[in-house]
């Protein structure tokens, strides 16, 4: 498999309370000490827009994304635009709020570590699902999780707290203040269902959040997404299932049901709140699939991934270094 050669550093300044911008310096620093052999250009994404145009237009071999997210799933949008041949692989270092993706890859928290952990990055072919016209890398929920992701962007900057800390303040909210179920009609490979709900989920991904596992076993390479729904309930109930969905430990409820899924069709009878990678989408009729080997990734050597991979007949993951020193 090729090796990375050429690097972008994509660097939103704003994420994690503006750490872009603060340690910016460091961060350029360190890539130039353990990649001298390389090709460097660092950037921002500035908007949206651009962030979606560097994806799709970088000409690096590896694009490494200092940010949350966010701005990581805008750059995705580029990168999976482009011929499949002609895609850039991506890695993230997390500063942002939430960092499930990071955290699906086993990337370090730590900057300065996860850069060093590029030095023995190991390229993995990574599934990622499409809802409507979005790609999406985690997550992508409906009802009150997607209300309670949604809030979070003003919650954050209210209570300067992020991670599963965050969510979790932000679904106590929600449960106390409007706990609403939604009908739901939807169709996993051909099954149909009709049902009230309050939670469905649609992962490529365990978490969401900032760390709560609503789907423990989902992988980003056996190409599947992991379908979990949460009938309706009381707030009492709902709060005692919030604890068991962080560690991964809900599905032995019979409020919960978990499926495996390559496609589905979701409609709704009115609009209700939908997020997908921690953006908000819009809209009652949701076709969705997993996109199977769509998208190279850069993880750690210690990633519990390439754990996961292996176990699917080790047909995602290449022999080789994916990063020359």
């Amino acid at each position: 498999m090729q090796t990375v050669k050429s690097i972008t550093v994509i660097i939103n300044p704003a994420a994690g309370n503006d750490t872009g911008a603060r340690i910016r310096p460091e961060v350029e620093k360190t890539f130039k000490q353990l990649f001298p052999q390389h090709e460097l250009f660092f950037t921002e994404p500035g908007s949206k827009a651009n962030a979606i145009a560097l994806g799709a237009e970088t000409v690096a071999d590896l694009i490494v994304v200092l940010s949350g997210d966010g701005t990581l799933h805008d750059i995705a949008q580029g990168v999976l635009s482009r011929p499949h041949t002609d895609r850039p692989a991506i890695s993230i270092i997390p500063i942002g709020s939430g960092n499930d993706y990071a955290r699906t890859l086993g990337v370090s928290t730590d900057p300065l570590e996860a850069i060093r952990d590029l030095l023995d990055g190991v390229r993995v072919c990574a599934d990622v699902g499409r809802c409507n016209q979005t790609w999406y890398l985690e997550t992508l929920s409906f009802g009150v999780d997607a209300a309670v992701a949604i809030s979070t962007v003003n919650l954050r900057k209210s209570t300067h707290t992020s991670g599963a800390l965050l969510y979790a303040h932000a679904a106590v909210l929600a449960i106390v203040r409007e706990l609403k179920a939604h009908r739901v009609r939807y169709n996993i490979d051909g099954r149909l269902f009709d049902d009230e709900l309050l939670i469905l989920a649609v992962q490529n991904g365990p978490t969401y959040g900032g760390g709560f596992r609503i789907a423990p076993r989902a992988s980003i390479t056996d190409g599947f997404l992991d379908v979990c729904t949460g009938k309706k309930v009381g707030a009492l109930r709902a709060l005692f299932y919030l604890a068991r969905i962080f560690s991964g430990k809900h599905e032995v409820y019979d409020t919960f049901d978990a499926y495996k899924a390559k496609n589905l069709v979701i409609d709704l009878d009115e609009p209700v709140p939908v997020q997908c990678d921690g953006e908000e989408q819009h809209g009652t009729h949701f076709e969705i699939s997993v996109i199977p080997r769509a998208l190279d990734v850069i993880v750690p050597a210690h990633s519990p991934v390439l754990k996961i991979a292996e176990n699917t007949q080790g047909l995602t993951v290449s022999d080789e270094r994916s990063v020359d020193a």
